[in-house]
């Protein structure tokens, strides 16, 4: 993610964050998901799916470590597919 930085986790990787490796219903992915703001290009490294987004500074989590999109808006991005 240092890559992309400033940059959220986005859709599953921000679930799984969320909820922790852990849960049995835990969204799991190879790839790492994150968002940088759609202003911004960036050339992301093999497993990392870079989403642009408009209004990034409002939809994530910028104090948690690692920063992700919040919860509630990670789980309709999941379920929209």
């Amino acid at each position: 993610m240092l890559c992309c930085e400033p940059a959220v986790l986005w859709g599953p990787s921000a679930l799984r964050a969320h909820e922790g490796p852990g849960r049995r219903d835990a969204v799991d992915t190879t790839e790492i998901h994150v968002a940088i703001d759609m202003s911004r290009r960036a050339t992301a490294p093999e497993g990392v799916v870079v989403h642009r987004r408009s209004g990034l500074a409002e939809r994530g989590l910028w104090g948690l470590t690692p920063p992700r999109q919040r919860y509630e808006d990670a789980v309709l991005e999941v379920a929209l597919g």
